[in-house]
């Protein structure tokens, strides 16, 4: 688990965060006023207040792309209008097993000759 909040020692009235995906998609909380363009894909903008941006980052999530496993990433790059700060934050995917699933499954005895 990984908690990222941004901050702004400047004070800036609104602020960029990007957030860029390797390896899966990001989504993040909607419904606390910051405006969030691309969410659930591999790059998503969040645009607000400082408070707005954490709020969306709060419910943060990262989903690994389908029968994807290895090294991921997250970075992460703030603006406020003057200065852009960027990190980048490792994601190590483990190896899922797929469940295997059957529909309709039918026999040669089962069909009518």
């Amino acid at each position: 688990t990984v908690t990222l909040t941004v901050s702004d020692g400047a004070l800036s009235a609104s602020l960029t965060v990007t957030l860029d995906a390797t390896g899966g998609t990001a989504t993040v909380a909607t419904g606390g006023g910051a405006a969030v363009d691309g969410n659930g894909t591999a790059s998503v903008t969040v645009r607000g207040t400082v408070a707005q941006v954490n709020a969306a980052l709060a419910g943060l999530t990262f989903a690994p792309a389908a029968d994807f496993f290895g090294p991921a990433a997250l970075r992460v790059s703030a603006d406020d209008g003057t200065t852009v700060a960027a990190r980048t934050v490792a994601v190590a995917v483990a190896p899922a097993a797929d469940t295997p699933s059957v529909s309709d499954a039918r026999t040669p005895e089962d069909t009518p000759t």
